[in-house]
């Protein structure tokens, strides 16, 4: 559901957010009791349905946010390359599972860079960057890479 909650505007523009998919529009001023019982009456239409948790993954001190494709330890955001936040994904979505090596690399790097080697390096900057935590980005002999949220190895 989506609530439109505004300064005072024409009414021409109630009808286009309205056309565009909101389900309620409420201008300013306005009681908090009217906006919690229009939050109420939406949520009772569309069925009560919640929005979706947020997708996340604690890898030791830090937290991987899927959805919105962010690393961070506390407050401070991890800068990560494209492909080193594909990587970690990629091995998310496999947690605890070791992967092979060419399964990444098909995945997830591009087709001149899918070399072992390159594939190497990318992990060496991304374990860098995990700092303590880069003990949960484990090498798996003889297969590839694994990525644990618990105590590593």
């Amino acid at each position: 559901p989506v609530v439109v909650l505004t300064a005072p505007v024409r009414g021409p523009d109630k009808v286009k957010a309205l056309d565009l998919g909101a389900d309620d529009y409420v201008t300013k001023p306005f009681w908090t009791d009217e906006v919690l019982a229009r939050l109420r009456a939406v949520l009772r239409r569309s069925g009560g349905q919640a929005p979706p948790a947020s997708r996340t993954l604690r890898i030791g001190g830090c937290v991987l946010n899927l959805d919105a494709h962010r690393l961070t330890r506390g407050d401070r955001v991890i800068a990560l390359t494209p492909t080193e936040y594909a990587i970690l994904e990629y091995l998310a979505e496999r947690l605890d599972r070791p992967v092979r090596r060419a399964q990444i690399s098909d995945a997830v790097l591009e087709v001149e860079d899918a070399h072992e080697s390159a594939l190497q390096a990318h992990v060496s900057r991304l374990r860098r960057k995990l700092g303590p935590d880069a003990g949960h980005l484990q090498t798996v002999w003889g297969i590839g890479y694994r990525l644990s949220p618990g105590d590593p190895a």
